[in-house]
């Protein structure tokens, strides 16, 4: 299924392609961005929303190194894509509305989670959706390394 979806997007991508506007996520020059329903500005090739496109620059310049260790809570799939490619970087993710609808209640199990363990933590566009913000918050304040950063 991932191949027939990126085959799509290589080939819808063509109707697209230009150098009027640039997506940093996925490095490709365009004609235009695709309007959402919600108007957000959609890249054709990688799916990246603005604020994909904003928090990957962010992320660039200002928190991904060498040797860093991310929790990235309900990524979106460009981003996933991104830092996963990172060979330097230990990377994990989940996806709580994935989760939620399978009826599990918990974001993930931070039990097995060792204190001071991640460099940054993202949970962007997430935490409405969480049942207990309180201890979630307790929770990632744990795993987070000391001076180390939480994008919310």
């Amino acid at each position: 299924m991932s191949n027939s979806i990126s085959l799509f997007r290589a080939f819808y991508y063509k109707f697209y392609a230009g150098d009027t506007y640039y997506c940093n996520v996925c490095k490709k020059g365009l004609k235009t961005f695709i309007n959402s329903v919600s108007n957000e500005k959609v890249c054709p090739s990688c799916l990246s929303t603005s604020k994909d496109r904003s928090l990957w620059s962010l992320l660039c310049s200002e928190f991904i190194d060498e040797q860093d260790q991310i929790l990235h809570l309900s990524p979106a799939k460009a981003l996933k894509r991104n830092l996963e490619s990172y060979d330097n970087i230990y990377y994990i993710s989940t996806d709580y509305l994935k989760d939620i609808n399978k009826g599990e209640d918990d974001i993930f199990s931070t039990q097995n989670i060792a204190d001071n363990t991640f460099n940054v933590i993202i949970c962007s566009k997430i935490l409405e959706y969480l049942p207990n913000i309180e201890h979630t918050l307790k929770e990632l304040h744990r795993i987070l390394k000391i001076g180390s950063h939480c994008i919310i």
